[in-house]
């Protein structure tokens, strides 16, 4: 009750809006009564004809489902034609081609194993980084995610 009190605006507008819409309704409803009994509208009947007319004139519902069609009427789809024999041996050289491809593609690539192989055998070791802990804290931006990584990994602040 205290909100109706506080937001009086509110509620003042929404029941003008309210009045004002069934206002119109009314003034529309006998505006088309007027209309009807002058002869400018035609009346329900003379649109739609008497009630006999528009009533469906089907059979009487029954209560039986419609039939189910029958198992060879599904599998009534055309058969394939097969495949002519200069398609076959389209597919089989595309395959044969693809083969070839990815056999290639994993020389070229290839995993962590196949690249230390093809290091070792230019001549050339893979070379290794050694820093110390001090040498990594030197850069402002080694420290930060050392810092990061201690908030993450490190005991919760509550039991410090």
């Amino acid at each position: 009750m205290d909100w109706i009190f506080d937001h009086f605006q509110i509620v003042l507008i929404v029941a003008l809006a309210f009045a004002s819409w069934l206002k119109s309704r009314h003034e529309a409803k006998q505006a088309e009564r007027e209309a009807r009994e002058t002869g400018e509208l035609p009346d329900m009947g003379d649109i739609f004809g008497p009630e006999e007319s528009w009533q469906p004139e089907a059979e009487p519902m029954t209560s039986q489902p419609p039939p189910i069609p029958s198992h060879s009427a599904r599998n009534a789809l055309p058969a394939q034609e097969p495949l002519p024999n200069h398609e076959l041996e389209r597919q089989t050289a595309l395959r044969e081609q693809l083969r070839q491809i990815r056999e290639a593609k994993t020389i070229t690539t290839g995993n962590a194993a196949a690249t230390r192989e093809r290091a070792n055998a230019k001549g050339k070791a893979p070379a290794v980084v050694t820093t110390s802990l001090r040498g990594m804290l030197r850069k402002r931006g080694e420290l930060r995610k050392a810092v990061i990584t201690r908030e993450i990994l490190g005991t919760p602040v509550g039991l410090r």
